[in-house]
């Protein structure tokens, strides 16, 4: 498993008002998080990628009155 000792962050900058409720995808499923991975209100923090890490994130974020969405997709270099 090719792994990267240099994290990264993938921030999804949005505003509201109310404020939005901000989901994380991974691939098209909900990503909560995990023990590499923190998921901050507006942002992602990889503390150490690995390969199984590529793919494509989507940040949607919800306020009840009007739903947004990017994406970006993650690749290393090998």
């Amino acid at each position: 498993m090719l792994s990267s000792n240099t994290g990264t962050k993938m921030e999804c900058d949005v505003t509201g008002q109310p404020k939005p409720n901000i989901t994380w995808l991974q691939n098209g499923k909900i990503f909560p998080g995990d023990e590499r991975i923190t998921v901050e209100p507006k942002k992602l923090v990889f503390a150490v990628m690995y390969s199984k890490d590529v793919g494509v994130y989507q940040c949607i974020a919800d306020n009840g009155l009007e739903l947004v969405q990017s994406s970006a997709v993650l690749i290393t270099g090998g």
